[in-house]
């Protein structure tokens, strides 16, 4: 069997890069998306906690690229199974979003009348972007043996999830009684 450890998987680092790209692409879909909703007189739901949801974002990517510089470590022995898992998660990322079409923005923005999603991921579980997020929020760093970055904001986001789900779900309660406007 070959030695793995004279293999240089230091390319496995464009992981962050490439999730950076990721999000950055993904904006101006958001942002069109959101424009659209909005005249059709949507109501956005936590507005409140949207800062600090984009903070803990930009922040995990901040603490993994500080832990990588301050705290090198090698690549998690793991990675094998690790990056097949995590190119699952973005498939299943790209299903949601491909759902919810012109739906996806980044924040809860919800149309009087209209109901949730069920089709595609969402026939499945509830939100399927969510579990997406929180497995690429724990699998990036823990590939690249992150383990504080990990541990840390995998905390963190289950904490802003609970406060964003329920946000969502009072969001769909309230919204899905009224009259859809047309």
């Amino acid at each position: 069997m070959p030695d793995l450890s004279l293999i240089d998987w230091s390319w496995l680092h464009l992981l962050i890069p490439l999730t950076i790209a990721q999000r950055i692409a993904e904006l101006p879909r958001s942002k069109k998306n959101e424009r659209r909703l909005r005249s059709a007189g949507a109501v956005e739901f936590g507005r409140d906690h949207y800062p600090a949801i984009v903070t803990l974002h930009l922040l995990w990517f901040v603490v993994m690229i500080a832990e990588l510089l301050w705290i090198p470590r090698q690549i998690s022995p793991f990675w094998p199974v690790l990056l097949p898992t995590w190119i699952a998660v973005e498939a299943l990322r790209v299903w949601t979003l491909r759902t919810l079409g012109d739906r996806w923005t980044t924040r809860v923005l919800v149309l009087p009348g209209e109901e949730p999603v069920t089709t595609g991921p969402f026939a499945w579980v509830r939100h399927p972007n969510y579990i997406a997020v929180a497995a690429e929020l724990l699998l990036v760093p823990l590939i690249l043996g992150c383990y504080v970055t990990a541990i840390t904001f995998s905390i963190a986001n289950a904490l802003m999830l609970t406060i964003r789900i329920r946000t969502e779900q009072r969001a769909w309660e309230e919204m899905s009684s009224l009259p859809a406007d047309g």
